[in-house]
């Protein structure tokens, strides 16, 4: 999960580095620089992840891997189809911010979240080879993440297969 996520961050991180880089108008130095950082410091979460992989996950107890594929299945079926959780922040972002009500937090904006799921350009951008590659090949290599794989649309096992 750490893995997921801290790629996830670099992907969003090297967005905002080339948003930045074409337009400096864009966004606020400040800001810029809190995701520069933050990257850099991502970039070592990452490298150490895949350590604490290789010392602690592949001697794993078979149970306590089942469960880690178990809970990733269940934390990425809810990141792909938001139901509650996305739904609970967008009306603690309305009362908080009144005004996002009428421009950003919209009725399409409700009717679209339960159609993620089979999104395409969505998955894309969330699951693309580009935002998580590395996690795709890591858990290409382990059996117990196999029922993830059938919640993508275009992303599959087989291409993340190191032969």
């Amino acid at each position: 999960m750490a893995l997921f996520f801290e790629e996830r961050t670099l992907d969003f991180s090297k967005k905002y580095q080339k948003s930045y880089q074409k337009d400096k108008t864009k966004l606020d130095l400040q800001f810029w620089q809190v995701h520069y950082f933050h990257m850099k410091d991502e970039i070592r979460h990452h490298q150490m992840d895949e350590i604490f992989l290789d010392a602690f996950y592949n001697d794993a107890a078979s149970w306590k891997r089942k469960l880690c594929g178990y809970l990733f299945y269940k934390l990425m079926k809810a990141y792909l189809a938001p139901k509650r959780n996305a739904k609970n922040m967008l009306r603690i972002l309305e009362s908080e911010f009144p005004e996002l009500k009428d421009g950003i937090i919209t009725d399409k904006i409700r009717q679209e979240l339960p159609l993620l799921e089979t999104h395409e350009e969505f998955q894309e951008v969330v699951f693309g080879r580009h935002a998580i590659g590395r996690t795709l090949e890591l858990m290409a290599r382990y059996t117990e993440f196999d029922k993830i794989w059938s919640l993508f649309i275009n992303t599959k096992k087989e291409d993340f297969i190191k032969k």
